[in-house]
């Protein structure tokens, strides 16, 4: 019964405190927002092939991290790689967002 209060109350101050985003997440999703294509168009045709691929199985639920990384390495230091997996983020939080990507 303690242990039950105890989550309640623990729900309650975190619905009236919501988690405040960091200004370094506001900065990051608005130029997502902003940017409409990468100055590489070979960077960019390769993101879009990857997001293409990316949706299929995250609605066949699969996680999006999972999928992600199943279509660009994580933590790779190639930097056509990293420019990919940057332009594929910002093509998810377009998506999200529902802005046209």
């Amino acid at each position: 019964m303690i242990i039950e209060q105890d989550w309640a109350l623990d729900y309650k101050i975190k619905q009236a405190l919501p988690r405040e985003m960091s200004p370094v997440w506001i900065e990051r999703i608005d130029e997502a927002m902003r940017t409409k294509s990468h100055p590489d168009p070979i960077v960019e045709r390769l993101a879009r092939k990857a997001f293409d691929e990316l949706r299929p199985l995250i609605r066949q639920g699969m996680a999006p991290r999972d999928a992600r990384n199943q279509l660009v390495p994580p933590d790779s230091n190639d930097p056509l790689i990293r420019a990919i997996d940057i332009r594929l983020w910002q093509l998810q939080i377009r998506s999200i967002h529902g802005t046209n990507y």
